[in-house]
């Protein structure tokens, strides 16, 4: 359990009549990287939205950071903590275009920096440190004082993985990340984040629609279809037909094309 970031058991999500997320069940380890797979529609949103508490859940628990509470039964309070401790990496970006890429990543810093300080951008020596170490790790401190709009979408989603590393999160939930990039930046990006997060001991949840690229970064792979788990395989790279099977265990299962 030690080991263990983040434990899904049996979780149900319904809206009205339509249930979106069916005796859901996954485990996410500390330093992996998992994999989340399905098309629109598959309750993918939907289980973040739940794990974070923006969503309740009908049933099921939710255990987080090896807590011995569901998410649902957090405090607001501790909730407040558990959403500090989760970091977010969007497919939009989300930065602040007319910022460089060094301030954008000192905004990971506002959580827990006075008002004061980020009303007049003074932010401290620690702060100032950890946003430029975090440019390093995404190959990214040569463009520090670069406005974001100047930058390609790759550069721009590896500011958004060098802001969410300074946040220092526990977990990370990517939510399709790459879905905008073409193939080769969007591995390159995907890679990227795995390292930064493998050498920092956190966990990453990241959903996408292509396999090949699920294939080529995810620890472990779970594939799932109207809201239930249908594939839940570990990714071996020494084995060189894991694609092959993974390919096509999806399209049976899943019933999608793996492109």
């Amino acid at each position: 359990m030690d080991n263990v970031a983040l434990r899904v058991s049996s979780v149900t999500k319904s809206y009205g009549k339509r249930t979106v997320l069916d005796s859901l069940d996954l485990t996410v380890h500390k330093g992996s990287f998992v994999t989340l797979l399905g098309s629109s529609g598959s309750g993918k949103s939907t289980l973040f939205r739940c794990i974070t508490g923006l969503d309740s859940i009908d049933s099921g628990r939710i255990i987080a950071f090896g807590g011995s509470k569901s998410v649902h039964e957090l405090t607001s309070t501790q909730l407040c903590q558990l959403r500090r401790d989760i970091g977010f990496v969007f497919q939009q970006f989300n930065l602040i275009k007319r910022f460089t890429a060094y301030e954008n990543v000192l905004g990971a810093c506002l959580a827990s920096t006075p008002f004061w300080r980020v009303a007049f951008r003074n932010f401290n020596k620690d702060d100032r440190r950890l946003a430029l170490e975090c440019l390093d790790r995404v190959e990214m401190l040569s463009f520090a004082n670069t406005p974001v709009l100047k930058l390609s979408g790759g550069q721009q989603q590896r500011i958004a993985v060098a802001r969410v590393l300074a946040q220092k999160p526990k977990l990370i939930i990517a939510d399709e990340p790459v879905s905008s990039l073409d193939p080769l930046t969007a591995a390159s990006v995907l890679k990227t984040l795995k390292t930064a997060a493998r050498d920092s001991n956190v966990a990453v949840l990241c959903s996408l629609h292509q396999v090949e690229l699920a294939i080529d970064v995810a620890d472990h792979i779970i594939g799932i279809k109207g809201g239930r788990v249908q594939l839940d395989l570990a990714n071996d790279p020494e084995d060189h037909a894991m694609g092959n099977k993974i390919t096509s265990l999806y399209e049976r299962v899943i019933g999608e094309s793996a492109v």
